[in-house]
């Protein structure tokens, strides 16, 4: 029969998502915002350049 300490420090079942899922989600988040950076960099670009020719 486990002790009361034991039953004190045990840790609850995961509930959510796992680290290495929760990684992924972040790293596709980051990912898709930089790809959203880079398309706003091109219309400032070309806005630029449609204004200095």
């Amino acid at each position: 029969m486990p002790s009361e300490r034991d039953q004190r420090f045990s840790l609850p079942p995961v509930e959510g998502p796992d680290l290495y899922t929760q990684l992924e989600a972040l790293l596709h988040q980051v990912w898709e915002e930089e790809h959203a950076w880079r398309d706003e960099d091109r219309i400032d670009l070309a806005a630029r350049l449609y204004r200095e020719s």
